[in-house]
């Protein structure tokens, strides 16, 4: 869980920077976060895959990351 809290930090930042300073390679470094994010929720779900509560719990952070990401794509 703690890769996945640090890869939404990252996430946060990258297009935080982006918004700033709107060039390719902010926007790119946007990209790339989120591709670790998504690496990072595979890998939880590869840790709890005989834990039905928690895949339960991860099935609402990953309605709540997706919903968090629509906002920052609306900016």
């Amino acid at each position: 869980l703690t890769g996945v809290m640090a890869a939404l930090v990252n996430t946060e930042s990258e297009w935080r920077d982006y918004l700033l300073t709107p060039n390719q390679t902010d926007l790119e470094q946007y990209t790339t976060a989120v591709l670790m994010l998504n690496r990072q929720l595979n890998l939880l779900r590869q840790r709890i895959k005989n834990n039905p509560v928690q895949q339960q719990r991860l099935v609402t952070l990953e309605f709540l990351i997706a919903q968090w990401r629509s906002l920052l794509d609306q900016t």
